[in-house]
């Protein structure tokens, strides 16, 4: 298989009778092991080849395929596969390297140095939490920490009491593009622990998700001897189709959950993640969610068309609230 390859390419600046076709359908494939160049005068287009495979412009026609996956015109977190494995070295060496960025960082996004970057990103959110927790509940608050510090802030007017802080995390389906594992770090675990909530992530499947409460869970009876006080919450995104037919139903939500989650997971794996199916699948899901000891739900359309509001409230909300309300009589008289 090809490491990339670039198929009938055509790139246009502008659009109607004063657009110009600066690449035109240019074809090329770029083994493992192996060099390409491409030889041609000033303005013939090769720098704008260049910066569509990048995703630094966007392609008019054709298809760019790197390590088997279409990254065309690509979004989200397919552009980000595309920055991990394709670099530019522009012409201009000035304007190649950002002079407020000290050679180490520069270096160290370039060649993505995770762990480094993985355990700063955890160490920034314990701080984040401590100092919201202080200028919350007092005055002209001064913080030294390792990557945030600041002097004498007092927020006003301060809440009348401190608000419920939950943390959200978790594992996720497993995914080359992403740093994040399928288990959860034992400081991210206490971080939650200590919190007043846990927001369970939307890009962990059933299974992944009742493990994380069992492990959270634990951690909290540990630090509190009880689960009194905290709450199990829980984000995903949803699309809501009127039909009983799962296939129209994924037919339908193909286009809008690709749209915002972009091209670099297949739709099957973001069927695992996600609220995708049928209305009953959806409800069903959420269901065995509060089985498992959730409360709390936070649902985000994948479209801003208003009528998904009115399908979600009464394809999903209200039976979700009628399957619980059943439950707890069942359970009060039981």
């Amino acid at each position: 298989m090809s490491l990339l390859q670039v198929e009938e390419l055509q790139v246009r600046y502008g659009s109607g009778r004063t657009s110009l076709l600066a690449v035109d359908r240019i074809s090329l494939q770029v083994e493992p092991g192996a060099s390409l160049g491409v030889v041609g005068e000033s303005g013939s287009g090769k720098s704008t080849l260049a910066r569509a495979i990048v995703q630094l412009i966007r392609s008019s026609s054709g298809r760019i395929v790197l390590d088997g996956r279409d990254v065309t015109n690509a979004r989200g977190g397919a552009v980000r596969h595309v920055r991990d494995r394709v670099q530019m070295v522009f012409q201009d060496p000035f304007s190649t390297l950002n002079p407020r960025r000290t050679i180490g960082a520069t270096l160290e996004e370039a060649v993505g140095i995770r762990q480094r970057r993985d355990r700063a990103r955890h160490e920034k959110n314990g701080e984040v939490e401590e100092l919201l927790q202080l200028v919350l509940a007092e005055d002209s608050v001064t913080f030294e920490g390792e990557f945030y510090r600041f002097r004498d802030v007092t927020i006003q007017p301060r809440p009348a009491s401190m608000p419920r802080v939950w943390v959200s995390g978790g594992g996720r389906v497993a995914d080359v593009e992403s740093p994040d594992r399928e288990t959860m770090a034992p400081r991210v675990v206490k971080r939650i622990a200590g919190a007043d909530g846990w927001l369970s992530r939307s890009a962990a499947d059933l299974d992944l998700i009742k493990r994380d409460w069992a492990v959270v869970s634990a951690e909290v009876r540990r630090q509190r001897g009880t689960l009194a006080g905290f709450t199990f919450g829980h984000c995903n995104f949803i699309h809501v189709v009127e039909t009983e037919d799962e296939v129209e139903a994924l037919r339908t939500q193909r286009e809008p959950f690709m749209e915002i989650m972009g091209t670099h997971r297949p739709f099957e794996q973001l069927q695992r993640s996600y609220l995708l199916g049928t209305p009953a699948q959806q409800v069903a899901r959420l269901v065995a969610l509060h089985q498992a000891g959730c409360e709390y739900f936070v649902l985000g359309p994948t479209s801003d068309d208003p009528r998904q509001i009115e399908l979600l409230m009464r394809l999903v909300v209200e039976p979700l609230i009628s399957f619980v309300a059943k439950s707890k009589e069942r359970d009060f008289h039981g």
